[in-house]
């Protein structure tokens, strides 16, 4: 009795049920989905327990596993008996439904039964009628298994569905618990990375605030430096300028000294001129100093002159100009028009 090996066409499960059986369709076990029974287009044996075993054209040069034996077998490809054109298999040597010898191509006679071999079968020793109702029998037997079968296999689908079901919804168990521990350790992870990263920057502010009072201090103390530097300054100037004048004063003193014998001479030309009656210098001294002008004169000197003017009695305070030029660093009288000296006009 040979069974047909096929394959799902919804979830291509590998299924096995009885070649004679009378059932058209089918449940697959897998996905539920009810498929028909292929005709039976290839006729072969499994070459580890020489179990009969049929399959349709589609699957020829696929892989399956013997139904009986469960060894791995490839299905071979189909080949036509070139008497009545019944698909066969490569290794077989008489067609199955015809007994055409393949190798011969020699059909034999009636006497010789229709089989898998090429072998001749004895004939039976029984009349028609007996061996009719031994196929009868034999039939009734038959389909009586394959109800039998088709309960076991109705439960055998409903076992395997329910464990499953059972597997699913455990493996979806499984799943979720891993996943809610995923998350958990990236929540716990998170926080971790956002504890270090708010102690660098608590971190990072306070050596910011750290540097900003070194920077303060540093600022005050330039100010402070700063504020002595200039008082020092400031202090050097006003002994500078106190210097200056103190030098000044001094050079006055040289400059009266320089230019009273040429102030008393000049003094004694305008009074033998007669511009004047009598002249006595005062010791006041005034000193400008300049750029060169054109005429080379860099500074100016004021000696006050107390005298008595032509034509009157009383004394006035006058004063003589000089100039000193820087060519040769003398000095030289300048006379001027102007109420404070007007002696010195011509």
């Amino acid at each position: 009795m040979a069974d047909l090996l096929f394959k799902c066409p919804e979830c291509s499960k590998h299924l096995a049920v009885d070649a004679t059986s009378s059932n058209s369709t089918l449940t697959c076990p897998d996905c539920g989905q009810t498929i028909s029974i292929p005709r039976v287009a290839i006729l072969f044996k499994c070459p580890s327990c020489f179990h009969e075993l049929a399959a349709p054209s589609n699957i020829a040069g696929e892989r399956f596993h013997c139904s009986k034996c469960e060894v791995a077998l490839v299905v071979p490809e189909p080949r036509r008996c070139p008497a009545c054109g019944f698909f066969v298999a490569l290794d077989t040597i008489a067609c199955g439904a015809c007994g055409t010898d393949l190798q011969t191509g020699k059909r034999p006679d009636a006497s010789v039964p229709v089989g898998f071999t090429s072998k001749p079968r004895k004939r039976f020793p029984w009349p028609w009628v007996a061996g009719t109702a031994a196929m009868l029998v034999i039939l009734a037997a038959v389909m009586w298994s394959w109800h039998v079968a088709d309960q076991k296999d109705a439960v055998t689908v409903k076992e395997e569905q329910s464990v499953a079901q059972a597997k699913t919804a455990q493996e979806e168990q499984i799943e979720q618990a891993q996943a809610d521990a995923q998350r958990q350790a990236e929540r716990q992870r998170l926080s971790q990375l956002m504890a270090v990263h708010q102690r660098w920057v608590e971190e990072q502010r306070s050596l910011e605030r750290q540097q900003e009072a070194v920077q303060e201090k540093k600022a005050e103390e330039i100010l402070t430096l700063q504020k002595q530097r200039k008082s020092e300054e400031q202090k050097e100037k006003a002994a500078a300028q106190q210097d200056q004048a103190t030098a000044y004063l001094q050079d006055r003193v040289a400059i009266a000294r320089e230019l009273k014998p040429m102030a008393e001479q000049v003094a004694a030309m305008l009074i033998k001129k007669g511009s004047v009656i009598s002249a006595s210098i005062n010791g006041f001294v005034e000193v400008q100093t300049f750029g060169a002008n054109d005429e080379g004169a860099d500074a100016i000197a004021m000696i006050g002159v107390d005298w008595t003017l032509r034509g009157s009695t009383r004394k006035t305070s006058g004063f003589l100009l000089f100039r000193h030029h820087s060519n040769d660093g003398k000095w030289r009288y300048q006379p001027v028009h102007n109420m404070a000296d007007r002696t010195a006009g011509n």
